[in-house]
């Protein structure tokens, strides 16, 4: 019994040391228990504000930014930063499209198209960067519905990968569905 009263007063007075800032850190994230280390996943988000350029052939490049510390160079060369992609379909129906991982390419299927979307990623410390390029013969369909588009990343530490037996580019190439599995998170 004396055991269980001290295991109970030490776990209140770890949990009561926990700053405000500790907590903050997590707001915005799920953390898995799933793992040897946490995996950060960010909840699905819209892209605040879209950056224009022109790139290689005149392409049309825009690109938005997310931001989190967690994102570290131990985690960019020995873990993984993984970026999932929904409302897509720039049809403008009402079509569900399952979340996409990055980086990957997009026709629009009721056209047929002679240019996809082509979605890449760009992962340094702190930072995960979404571009989208398109010929600009096709560039309107995205301006009238990227409003629709929502990212969500998924933080995996070195630990993580081992546990699941995972490298960097088999992470990258998980569905949605079987990323959501592996990390025990919610949809």
């Amino acid at each position: 019994m004396k055991n269980v009263i001290s295991t109970l007063a030490a776990t209140t007075i770890l949990l009561s040391s926990c700053s405000k800032n500790d907590k903050e850190l997590f707001e915005d994230s799920t953390v898995s228990s799933t793992s040897l280390a946490s995996v950060q996943t960010s909840n699905w988000q819209p892209a605040n504000t879209w950056q224009y350029s022109v790139g290689d052939d005149k392409e049309k490049v825009y690109s938005t930014t997310f931001s989190n510390s967690a994102i570290t160079p131990e985690v960019r060369t020995k873990g993984a930063v993984v970026l999932y992609a929904k409302g897509y379909n720039f049809t403008g129906e009402n079509a569900p499209a399952d979340p996409m991982g990055l980086p990957w390419y997009y026709y629009i299927p009721w056209e047929r198209m002679a240019y996809p979307y082509y979605w890449e990623e760009d992962i340094k410390d702190g930072s995960a960067t979404v571009r989208v390029k398109m010929h600009q013969d096709i560039e309107q369909a995205y301006l009238d519905h990227r409003k629709n588009l929502q990212f969500r990343y998924f933080i995996l530490p070195e630990a993580f990968l081992k546990q699941h037996n995972l490298t960097q580019a088999s992470a990258k190439q998980l569905s949605y569905q079987e990323m959501v599995a592996k990390t025990g998170t919610t949809p």
